[in-house]
């Protein structure tokens, strides 16, 4: 009943009962009956508890427990099941709002029901043809039942019927979100708010789809609109989503704080996936884990939420978890390309070569448009270990296919022909990398070598001497590379007697900045042009150190 407690197995209140979904009626003979539409609705005790003293309630007089209470035996789920789930087929002569009742009734009882329930719908709907009502919860068992196209049609006919039913436009809307159709999603929130212009709701589902559609600053602007008057967790929410779309990233972290501070339980779990990938973005691999954890938690058959949490892992070098992750992720959706491909990597880091040339052959052949060029360099690389040659330069040949200007695609083509003594071939593709690619110092090296195998000695020079000037850093005296643990710029030689070591750079030292520019995005080759610079003049680098505890 309304205002009555919702109890535990122990007897603990666990929330205060709102009201049920129902709807009074007429039947033929002129009498009101209720229909039911839907779940009964309730107040948290954390909300309660949250809102107590507001409202001069003493904490003293509350005994509050945080234990859950022990599992239910089968044989107790079972007796209560008998007890309040008890339903009672209508006779031969009970009339459509019955079949409904019990129709919902029954299909609550569990997955099993539901085909029962909605045959007792389609008795409802026989006796009485527009009965919009009964279509629907008829459309409202198939979405539980995840046959969604189904579902939709259901709702199509309730809307037909009476095209002022609020409540199937919003579950029509909450559907074709699911199945990414937002622009019939959007068309069906909008009649919800034309019918109730004060539905919160609606208004925030409303941004959401928006930002769904890229029409990010509409999005922002029905988001802002809903927090002037209620500023409600799913309001912060959707502007973050919102904001995310604009770049404003400051502004979106702010936002998604804010919603699950809010609501830390109940908000949506994608609020938890996207702090988590702002979070990564930002190279925070272990807040975002934290948050990746608890969207999978909440909604841990979302495979999104899996397979991101699968690529924070690899970041932090948790390759086992990693490797769960893209598993359960395949598990899901079997045919996700990406995540084969990136359990794959990870089998290669393993040396389990024989694993990662299945989910390899996997991934292209699930989608072999589409792929990263990467799956096919991995595969490539796997050939060459097995002396299979012509695999390899067939798979980056395909690379090159997918991307074209992908310079580093021709520069493994031209090592593999380089190796099968092909000087021609490789020299086609090494020209083809340095043209893409001209900063590339291992592009430079290789076409020296392939032009000293055809006794262009003049070229080979002209290459070997830019590539040993590029690695000196022309005078400077340090060598670079990107460490492949820290993915940072790491010195890894240092020059005797160079104006480097006299400036007193080390091996191992992390180059963090090259005249007030990060060097985050950039490539070695690339920092070693900004600091060679102009012929006399100066250069500042940022540079950590492990036996310091700031950056100098």
């Amino acid at each position: 009943m309304s205002g009555g407690p919702v109890l535990d197995t122990r007897g603990r209140v666990i929330g205060i009962h709102g009201r049920a979904e129902v709807e009074e009626i007429k039947d033929k003979a002129g009498q009101t009956r209720l229909l039911t539409l839907g779940f009964s609705l309730g107040v948290p005790v954390s909300t309660f508890l949250s809102q107590a003293q507001v409202v001069g309630i003493k904490p003293e007089l509350l005994k509050v427990e945080t234990s859950s209470p022990p599992p239910l035996t089968e044989e107790e789920k079972n007796s209560i099941s008998e007890v309040l789930l008890k339903v009672e087929k209508p006779s031969n002569s009970a009339d459509a709002i019955d079949w409904a009742n019990y129709g919902w009734q029954v299909a609550r009882i569990d997955d099993e029901h539901k085909e029962q329930g909605i045959k007792a719908l389609d008795r409802a709907i026989e006796l009485k043809p527009n009965f919009y009502q009964a279509w629907y919860l008829r459309g409202f068992m198939l979405m539980s039942k995840k046959e969604y196209p189904e579902a939709i049609k259901s709702w199509d006919k309730a809307t037909q019927i009476e095209p002022g039913f609020g409540p199937a436009w919003r579950l029509r809307g909450l559907t074709l979100v699911t199945l990414k159709r937002y622009q019939e999603a959007l068309e069906s929130f909008d009649r919800v708010i034309k019918l109730d212009p004060n539905d919160l709701s609606a208004q925030i589902f409303r941004s959401i789809i928006l930002s769904g559609l890229n029409r990010f600053p509409e999005a922002l602007d029905a988001s802002n609109q809903v927090l002037k008057s209620n500023p409600v967790s799913w309001a912060y929410f959707a502007r973050g989503v919102a904001r995310i779309g604009q770049k404003d990233f400051k502004g979106a972290l702010a936002d998604l704080n804010e919603a699950i501070r809010r609501n830390p339980e109940y908000i949506e779990a994608g609020a938890y996936y996207f702090r988590g990938v702002l979070r990564a973005e930002q190279k925070d691999f272990k807040g975002a884990l934290v948050d990746l954890n608890e969207a999978v938690r909440l909604e841990p058959e979302n495979v999104d939420h899996t397979k991101f949490r699968g690529n924070v892992r690899l970041q932090l070098q948790d390759y086992k978890g990693a490797i769960t992750d893209y598993t359960e992720a395949i598990r899901m959706k079997p045919d996700d390309a990406d995540a084969h491909l990136n359990r794959g990597a990870i089998r290669i880091l393993q040396k389990d070569f024989k694993g990662a040339l299945v989910d390899l052959n996997e991934a292209i052949r699930r989608n072999p448009e589409s792929i990263e060029a990467s799956a096919y360099y991995l595969r490539g690389a796997i050939r060459i270990l097995q002396k299979d040659f012509k695999g390899a330069i067939a798979d980056y040949t395909e690379a090159i296919r997918l991307k074209p200007d992908d310079a580093k695609a021709y520069y493994l083509r031209g090592a593999v022909r380089f190796k099968q003594q092909d000087f021609k071939g490789a020299l086609a593709d090494v020209n083809e990398a340095v043209r893409l690619k001209p900063e590339e110092l291992d592009y430079t090296k290789l076409r020296g070598n392939v032009r000293s195998q055809l006794q262009d000695y003049k070229g080979a020079i002209a290459d070997y001497t830019q590539a040993l000037g590029t690695q000196a850093s022309s005078g400077v005296g340090i060598q670079l590379e990107v460490n492949p643990q820290t993915k940072v710029l790491t010195v890894v030689k240092v020059i005797e007697n160079s104006p480097s070591q006299k400036g007193g750079i080390k091996v191992g030292d992390q180059v963090l900045a090259i005249d007030s520019q990060p060097t985050t995005k950039i490539s070695s080759e690339q920092a070693i042009k900004l600091i060679r610079g102009q012929i006399g003049t100066q250069v500042t680098l940022r540079i950590a150190r492990a036996d310091r505890n700031t950056p100098t």
